[in-house]
């Protein structure tokens, strides 16, 4: 595992790869000052060394934006009267950093991004959301991510680990992890829209 800030270079994670020898899938776990929990978890030797254990076969960065961005609440003109949205204020220091990792800000922040190198040169991406709230599950987050690209890099052969073909298998596990984790919201959502419908229909 490296630690980085606010660059990411097709060369450098090439390079890193081919040192090191690890398969062409790339972990970056982002963050910013507002994510304490996260720190605390990075700051930790322990739980660092796990992560570099568990992510023996391929490379994890941390990185976080120059400044933290804000949510600030726009005042309607004089006169008038206008519901009060918060509107997130992104610092001109960032634009760097959200073009580097193909982000429309960093509101979605703190978040693991990861990255392959397809046929064309470019990067393919996804992220995954992490849960921040405590520092045992910030740690649990992080582990929970990188040990589903892990299971999955250690099942691709090893005259593939350096293709395109090592991202798409990460992302297919990532998406199911994601639905099995948005199952209990599903399944809340659809039983009050049932409960509506069967209102509505019953006229009670």
């Amino acid at each position: 595992m490296y630690q980085i800030y606010d660059q990411l270079d097709v060369k450098i994670c090439r390079q890193d790869s081919e040192e090191l020898g690890s398969a062409n899938i790339f972990g970056f776990i982002a963050y910013t000052d507002r994510d304490p929990y996260i720190k605390q978890v990075l700051r930790n030797e322990d739980f660092w060394a796990c992560f570099d254990d568990l992510s023996k076969g391929w490379i994890v960065y941390a990185v976080k934006p120059p400044i933290t961005g804000k949510y600030e609440i726009e005042a309607p003109p004089p006169g008038m009267l206008a519901m009060l949205a918060p509107i997130w204020r992104e610092p001109a220091a960032n634009r760097e950093f959200i073009k580097n990792f193909g982000l429309k800000d960093t509101s979605r922040l703190p978040c693991f991004i990861a990255f392959g190198i397809n046929e064309e040169g470019g990067f393919d991406q996804l992220i995954y959301p992490l849960m921040a709230t405590s520092e045992e599950n910030a740690y649990l987050a992080i582990r929970k991510i990188i040990e589903i690209i892990s299971n999955t890099e250690k099942r691709i052969l090893p005259e593939y680990k350096t293709s395109a073909n090592v991202f798409r298998e990460v992302q297919k596990q990532v998406d199911s992890a994601l639905f099995r984790e948005n199952l209990p919201f599903i399944a809340k959502f659809l039983k009050g829209a049932f409960d509506l419908a069967r209102k509505a229909a019953t006229g009670l």
